[in-house]
Formats: structure tokens, C-alpha cells, sequence
């Protein structure tokens, strides 16, 4: 607390927030400013700590030279301490203004007042449900989850997790029983746009290594925004959607491994696997791998086919990975590009080791194609309205071609100087007032018409009495149940 109030007192954003605030303030406002993560104390104990804070007279118990005092005269400082709170609560009590009271998080006896008065955007309370968040609609309340929570919450109610985070910021951690220091995925809740995905920073595992990749596109700092439907309260969104996003355009991209270059000083045979990772229906795993170049690790040339990833429905959350990995399946090293800042192109992209710091000379040699996603079947189409000169070129092509034949087509697409076929009028005989009445067929299909309306009405009166008849009875259990609850009571 010293230390935040000596060195970062003008970074500080100590202004007070109130239930009223329905939004967060710009983000402007909050540049270059630190905000505190803690519980608080309730309100009339903070007040009246932070003034004995103020007038010097706050004293914690930690802090007290309790060898240097005799028994007696620290049970007689406790008194007056004790005495000295009671004094200033009866005042508070006494002044206290008829304005609605402020809620909290729950608070904490260990809790510095003045710590405790730094506290507005981030004020952790325990989490009840996603109703009962939605009815306070408390912005700067936010809960912590565990990583089986938070999945138990994503399975169960996956598009209400995303409005809560949309209003009010949410923290994940590990659950405790990763002895090992493991690390979950972080990018499921990524896609669910939970701001805080807390990690074992110890472990330089995969999952790692997808956050320092996700936040070396921002340069480490500052904030990753998310997109747009996932911040508008009136956008509805499912992390595990597999159809396109209502105005988000899906992409396709093409990856070919060339050639690597200084991926070991040892003479190793080596290989690439490019990964992709985002939605679910988007995330795919050990499916793209090169051929294994055996003992060259120098300047290795893979030159294999392109890797295509035909839909990716939602850009903005995929990440490409390349890994390079030996004969024995170690990583050499290591990248994480996300999808919507990588250049197309002819590109060598340099590699990070398993703890993502940059390596001096190992890179890939890769050619990287970004096209949006067309369905099949409007492949041709799609090519004409890209490009509509070589479209019109071919076709010019292909009408010189034809008139090199002798064939002259019309403008309407006909070909000139066929006969067209006369086709036979079809003539139908008028059906008259008169026609019906001679009809023999009629008189039956009347009776037969009437016969079935007369047994469609006694089946739909049957089944409205035997409905009638079935709440009646559920009725009148309900009476007899709660007339016997009122005789036992």
C-alpha cells in the first residue's frame, strides 16, 4: 500500500463509483491509469478507519511493537481504539443522510482503509446467477470462476455468459488440483469474451504460448478489443456456432510451408505442423503436417502442398500456430499469429522458443493466401464479380471461338439462324355452372365432403371435454392439497 501511494499515487484512479453508473466511463479516461483488484470494506467501517487514517490516529495491529509493551498497556491502547470507533460510528449513525445505501462485495477485517477507498472498477462479489446479475446490472461487480466453473457455466448457459461479459468484467483461474502447474485452453474463454484468463505463468506450455502469441499482436499492453457483436447488448452470439455470425464475413485461408531456415544447429531431421485455433468449429489440430526432412536442420525445403483451411466463420478470434519439431517430436521452436493481422503474401515468419522469446535467426519460409469463404457452387460467380474484366475477356473468348465455327448467338443468348420449334397450343374445355350440375361425381364427394366435417367436428368436441375434464381433476387435487395444508397448520 506504501509503495502504490509513494510511486504510482498519480496513476491511480481513485474516483468514486456509485450504483447509479450504468456504464463504464471511456476508456480514454482510463489511459495510463492503474485499477485495483480487492475486496472492500462495508461503508461505515471505511469511513471511519480512512478518518482515523487521515488524523494519524489508524493503527494496524501488525505493525505494533508488542514485545516493547508491557500487557497492560496494550490492553489499554485496544480500549481506546475500541472506544474511538464506537464514538465515530455513533456521529456517522447520527449525520447519516436518507440516500439509498451503496452494495458492496463482501468485506474483509484485513482490508486497509485507504486500500479499500482505491477500489471502483474491479469489486469482486461472489456469483449467484446470471438472472440475478442481469436484474442488479451492477457494471463494476465482477466474479472469479475456476476453470471447471467456468466450462460447467459455458455448457450449460453459453450465450448468457457472454451477455454477463458484455456488462460486467469476469476473471478465470486454474483449478486447484493441477499439482503439475498445467495450464487449461484459454482461447474457449476468449471466445466467450471473459476480459481476465489467469494462467500458470511458471509452465511455457501450449496453452501458454496461444496467450503470449494473442497478446504480442497489442505488444504486450494495453487492451485487446473485442469484436463488435460480442460488446453490443443487442447482438445474441454462441461460442459454439458452426454457421456464420450475423455481419461478420467468413474467411478462408491457405498456407504453404516452403522452406526453414536455421531451425537447429544439429543435424536433425525436422517437420512443421500448422494448427488453427478459435470457435470450436474453427479449431483444427494435428491434421496439417509436413513431410520429415531428415538430418537437416539447417535449410530445410519442405515445398509441400498448401494446407487449406477452407471456413473460418469468425477471424477475429482465430490464431494460426506453426510448430517445428525434430525426428523425435521436440519443439525447436514456435509462432502464434492471429488470423485478422497476418499479411498474404510470400512471408518469413520468424520463430519463438517454447517460453515465447524471440529467436535470433530460425524462421519459415511460407506463402500465406487470405480469400473470403464462398460456398460451393458459387465459385464461378464469385470470380466474375471479383474480377469482372477477365471475366468478360473469357467470355469475348469463347464468342470468338464460336463465330469461328459459324455459330452467331443473339443477344438474348439464342442461337442465330436456328428455326425455333412451334409448340401445339394447349387448349382446355370451360368449366361451367352447368357442367357441375351434370356431374355424376359430384351429389358423392358433397356427402363425402359433409360426412368427414361431421366427424372432424365430434372428434374436436371429445378432445375439448376430455381436456376440460383433466384440468378440472388437476384442479380440484390442488384444492384438496391446500386445503389440508392450511388444516395441519
Amino acid at each position: 500500500m506504501k509503495y502504490l501511494e509513494t510511486f504510482y499515487s498519480k496513476n491511480l484512479y481513485p474516483t468514486f463509483l456509485s450504483n447509479l453508473d450504468s456504464h463504464f466511463r471511456p476508456q480514454v479516461s482510463l489511459k495510463r491509469k492503474i485499477l485495483i483488484k480487492n475486496k472492500r470494506l462495508k461503508p461505515e467501517v471505511e469511513k471511519i478507519e480512512l478518518e482515523l487514517f487521515r488524523q494519524g490516529q489508524f493503527v494496524i495491529e501488525d505493525e505494533e511493537k508488542e514485545d516493547a509493551e508491557s500487557p497492560a498497556a496494550l490492553l489499554q491502547k485496544r480500549k481506546r481504539k475500541r472506544l474511538q470507533v464506537r464514538h465515530l460510528l455513533v456521529r456517522f449513525l447520527q449525520v447519516r443522510c436518507d440516500a439509498p445505501p451503496i452494495n458492496y462485495s463482501g468485506s474483509t477485517t484485513n482490508v486497509h482503509p485507504w486500500l479499500s477507498s482505491m477500489i471502483n472498477y474491479a469489486q469482486p462479489v461472489k456469483f449467484q446467477s446470471f438472472e440475478h446479475a442481469s436484474q442488479k446490472n451492477v457494471h463494476h461487480n465482477m466474479s472469479s470462476f475456476s476453470e471447471a466453473a467456468g466450462l460447467n457455466l459455458l455448457k450449460t448457459s453459453a450465450i448468457e455468459f457472454v451477455n454477463y461479459n458484455k456488462r460486467q468484467m469476469s476473471r478465470i483461474y486454474p483449478k486447484g488440483t493441477r499439482a503439475d502447474s498445467s495450464n487449461y485452453m484459454p482461447q474457449v474463454f476468449w471466445n466467450a469474451g471473459c476480459q481476465m484468463v489467469s494462467l500458470n505463468y511458471q509452465t511455457p506450455d501450449l496453452p501458454f504460448q496461444l496467450n503470449q502469441g494473442k497478446f504480442e499482436y497489442n505488444g504486450n499492453c494495453g487492451y485487446l478489443l473485442k469484436p463488435d457483436f460480442m460488446r453490443r447488448p443487442d447482438k445474441a452470439f454462441d461460442p459454439f456456432a458452426e454457421s456464420p455470425v450475423d455481419g461478420v464475413i467468413a474467411a478462408q485461408c491457405q498456407v504453404q510451408v516452403i522452406a526453414g531456415q536455421f531451425l537447429s544447429s544439429n543435424k536433425v531431421g525436422t517437420y512443421v505442423e500448422v494448427d488453427m485455433y478459435g470457435l470450436p468449429t474453427d479449431t483444427i489440430r494435428k491434421e496439417f503436417r509436413t513431410r520429415l526432412i531428415p538430418a537437416n536442420g539447417l535449410n530445410p525445403i519442405y515445398n509441400e502442398e498448401p494446407f487449406l483451411f477452407r471456413k473460418v466463420v469468425l477471424p477475429d478470434l482465430a490464431v494460426l500456430r506453426f510448430g517445428v519439431y525434430d525426428e523425435n517430436g521436440k519443439l525447436l521452436g514456435q509462432r502464434i499469429l492471429p488470423l485478422d493481422g497476418l499479411q498474404a503474401g510470400y512471408r518469413h515468419i520468424s520463430l519463438r522458443t517454447e517460453a515465447n522469446f524471440p529467436m535470433s535467426l530460425p524462421m519459415l519460409f511460407c506463402n500465406v493466401e487470405l480469400k473470403i469463404y464462398v460456398p460451393d457452387g458459387l465459385g464461378g460467380l464469385m470470380d466474375a464479380l471479383s474480377d469482372p474484366n477477365a471475366f468478360l475477356k473469357q467470355k469475348q473468348k469463347q464468342d470468338d471461338q464460336m463465330k469461328a465455327m459459324g455459330i452467331e448467338q443473339t443477344a438474348d443468348g439464342g442461337v442465330k439462324g436456328q428455326a425455333e420449334e412451334k409448340r401445339e397450343e394447349m387448349k382446355f374445355d370451360p368449366v361451367t355452372l352447368e357442367s357441375l350440375r351434370n356431374d355424376k361425381g359430384l351429389p358423392k364427394a358433397t356427402k363425402k365432403h359433409q360426412k368427414d366435417y361431421e366427424t372432424m367436428k365430434k372428434k374436436q368436441l371429445k378432445d375439448k371435454l376430455g381436456i376440460q375434464k383433466s384440468q378440472v381433476t388437476a384442479i380440484e387435487k390442488l384444492c384438496k392439497k391446500r386445503n389440508s395444508c392450511l388444516i395441519k397448520f
